[in-house]
């Protein structure tokens, strides 16, 4: 990962919102800043009343939107962007069990998300964890 890409999660987001995911219900997102290649991104990561972690979307600070209300630029984070459902015949390879778990018509990939260094770390600083 970049150099000063990761935020300090153990510091206070810059803000905080709440959103409604349509599977997941109310969701608290916390605003954290960074930088990549020299620019100020926030990372916008999320978590549900179950405790799941995930990173919403990473976007750039003087980044806009088109026209169709889509960003202009997107930073590709690859897995770092996973959400925590995802379809099933998208996760092959993955062990059920140990990687992933049904949830209803989904596969809840939050055991494999939490393996993310970033999100274990958030976790950490912000005393985020898992309700059983």
């Amino acid at each position: 990962m970049p150099g000063g890409f990761e935020p300090n999660f153990s510091t206070e987001p810059t803000r905080e919102y709440t959103m409604k995911h349509m599977s997941l219900g109310e969701s608290v997102v916390e605003v954290f800043p960074a930088r990549l290649q020299g620019r100020e991104v926030e990372w916008h990561i999320a978590h549900d009343r179950e405790g799941r972690v995930w990173v919403d979307k990473i976007i750039y600070v003087d980044g806009h939107t088109t026209t169709y209300g889509t960003y202009a630029e997107v930073i590709n984070a690859g897995a770092l962007s996973a959400k925590p459902l995802e379809y099933t015949h998208q996760i092959e390879g993955m062990v059920m069990g140990e990687d992933w778990e049904k949830r209803y018509s989904y596969a809840d990939i939050t055991k494999t998300i939490d393996r993310i260094p970033s999100i274990y770390r958030y976790r950490q600083a912000r005393g985020v964890f898992r309700v059983q």
